[in-house]
Order: structure tokens, then C-alpha cells, then sequence
């Protein structure tokens, strides 16, 4: 299954239950229902968004010295010396999209060679 299936199927499944509950199951929601769905969705939430971070965190930990031995930080610092502080914001700001742009490039080649 590709990501992008994976994603509609999610939308499908999303779409299914709104119009489920909202046409099928109009009257059976009380005002109580409600409350508990957004309580328990709001939790739910809050427990997903905080595992997301605490991942994110182990990752950022987990390659914090990955990133300084690449030399990046020094270059960085000596652009700023050399062409200011703004030039040398652009400079990162178009090698992060360029660096990305070419990730999602790789990905879109592995995911089209795995379709074959």
C-alpha cells in the first residue's frame, strides 16, 4: 500500500463516519454524546501530539551530534561572518528546500519502484 492510498483510505474511512453520523445516527447523539466525543477527542489528541514530541525530541537528541560533526554549524557561522547574518538566512533557508525537495524526489522513486 502506498502513502497515498493509505491516505485516502483514511479520508474514505473520515468521510464514511461523518456521513454516518450525521444522517444515519442524527437523533441517538445527545448534547452528553457530544461532549464526551470532543472530551475523549481532545485527550486523544493531546496523548498523540505528545508522543509525536517526545519521538521528535529523541530524534533531535539522537542526531544533535550527527549534525555537528558535519561541519554545517561552522559553515554557517562563517557565512554569517563573511556575508551577514540575513544573506547567510537565505543561503539556509534555500538549501533546506533544496534538500528536501531532492528527499521527497528519492522517496517518490523508491515508492514508484516499489508499485513495480
Amino acid at each position: 500500500m502506498t502513502l497515498r492510498e493509505l491516505g485516502q483510505s483514511i479520508t474514505d474511512r473520515w468521510d464514511a463516519y461523518l456521513t454516518e453520523i450525521a444522517t444515519e445516527h442524527v437523533l441517538d447523539w445527545s448534547i452528553g454524546h457530544l461532549v464526551l466525543t470532543f472530551v475523549g477527542g481532545a485527550i486523544g489528541f493531546s496523548l498523540i501530539m505528545g508522543l509525536i514530541g517526545a519521538v521528535v525530541a529523541v530524534a533531535f537528541l539522537w542526531l544533535a551530534p550527527v549534525w555537528k560533526k558535519t561541519g554545517l554549524p561552522a559553515t554557517m557561522e562563517r557565512l554569517d561572518k563573511r556575508f551577514g547574518p540575513h544573506v547567510a538566512g537565505v543561503f539556509a533557508v534555500v538549501g533546506s528546500i533544496a534538500f528536501f525537495s531532492v528527499l521527497l524526489l528519492l522517496i517518490a522513486l523508491l515508492e514508484k519502484m516499489a508499485q513495480r
